[in-house]
C-alpha cells in the first residue's frame, strides 16, 4: 500500500523525480513541475505521457514557495502544447490543479487554460477576469456557444494580487459536460466553493492546446506552478492533500545519486579499464 510521504517544497538545486508511492500519482494524465523545467524554452510533463510544451514569451521566476513559476505578461504569452494534443477526452472524469499568483487585478478575460477534448472538435477552457460576471473563474466548453460554468464565493482577481492559491476543477462525468452544475466541484486552497447553473460566454480562441493565452482573448496576468491533469475526479480528500503543507509536495521524490562500484585493477593501465567500465572513451 502507498505510504503517506511528507515532502519538502522543491528546491531549484535539488533534482527529483516522480514519487509513484504516492496516492497523488494514481490517475496522472500530465503533471508540469514548473521547477523541473526551470530556465528552459520547454515546459516538460514528468508524467511520461509525453505533454510537453513549448514556451512562447513567459519568463522563469525563482520562488521559494514553488522552486520556480512561469511568469506571464498579460499580453501574449503562453505554452503551447501542440495543435493535435488532447489531455482531457469526452466522457472522461477529469481533475485539473494548478497554483497561482495574480500580479494585477486587471484584464477582461484573461485565460488559464485552453484543452481541446479528444473526440470532438470543442475544447475546455478556464478563464479569470475583471468582469463582474467572471471575476472569480469561469470554465467550461467552448463551441459555437460558449457554454461556462461559474465559481462563485471564491477569491477574486483583485483580492488575489500577489497571494498563491491553489485552484481545482473536478469534472465528475467529462469536460464536454455543460448541463448540471452538480457533476463539477471547484476548489480554492482545498476548501469547496459553489459551482453557478451555466451561461453564455463570448468568444474564445483557437483549438490549440495552450496554457495561458487562447489566441483570442486577454493572456493571464500571474504567475502558475505545479500544473496538473488526473484522468479521474479526485475527492474533497485528496484535494485537500494537494493544498496541505504536509502532503503538497509528495509527488516530488528526491532523485538518487548512482554509484560506480568498480572491480579493483593492477597498477598501471588500470585506469583505462574502468573508464571503459562507465562508458567513457580512453
Amino acid at each position: 500500500m502507498p505510504r503517506l510521504l511528507t515532502r519538502a517544497a522543491p528546491v531549484l538545486d535539488q533534482a527529483f523525480e516522480l514519487n509513484r508511492d504516492s496516492m497523488q500519482a494514481r490517475g496522472l494524465r500530465a503533471w508540469w513541475p514548473t521547477v523541473a523545467s526551470r530556465g528552459a524554452g520547454t515546459l516538460r510533463d514528468l508524467s511520461n505521457r509525453g505533454y510537453a510544451g513549448t514556451l512562447t514569451g513567459p519568463l522563469w521566476t525563482p520562488d521559494p514557495l514553488t522552486g520556480a513559476t512561469l511568469d506571464f505578461d498579460n499580453t501574449d504569452d503562453y505554452v503551447n502544447l501542440g495543435d493535435s494534443t488532447t489531455v482531457v477526452t469526452t466522457g472522461q472524469p477529469f481533475t485539473l490543479a494548478w497554483w497561482e499568483r495574480v500580479k494585477a487585478g486587471s484584464g477582461v478575460y484573461p485565460s488559464r487554460f485552453r484543452l481541446p477534448i479528444s473526440g470532438g472538435t470543442e475544447a475546455f477552457a478556464v478563464l479569470r477576469s475583471s468582469d463582474a460576471a467572471y471575476e472569480r473563474l469561469a470554465f467550461g466548453k467552448a463551441n459555437s456557444t460558449n457554454t461556462v460554468f461559474r465559481l462563485m464565493g471564491a477569491p477574486t482577481l483583485a483580492a488575489s494580487v500577489d497571494i498563491w492559491y491553489l485552484w481545482t476543477l473536478v469534472g465528475r462525468v467529462g469536460p464536454e459536460d455543460v448541463g448540471t452544475a452538480a457533476n463539477w466541484a471547484a476548489y480554492v486552497n482545498g476548501a469547496s466553493y459553489t459551482v453557478e447553473a451555466n451561461t453564455t460566454f463570448g468568444s474564445f480562441g483557437n483549438t490549440i492546446a495552450r496554457i495561458g493565452y487562447d489566441g483570442a482573448d486577454n493572456a493571464a496576468n500571474c504567475q502558475m506552478a505545479d500544473i496538473r491533469i488526473y484522468d479521474r475526479p479526485l475527492s474533497a480528500a485528496e484535494v485537500w492533500q494537494l493544498w496541505a503543507p504536509q502532503t503538497r509536495w509528495e509527488l516530488y521524490r528526491p532523485a538518487k545519486r548512482r554509484t560506480w562500484i568498480l572491480p579493483a585493477g593492477a597498477a598501471g593501465g588500470a585506469l583505462p579499464a574502468r573508464r571503459a567500465l562507465l562508458g567513457v572513451g580512453v
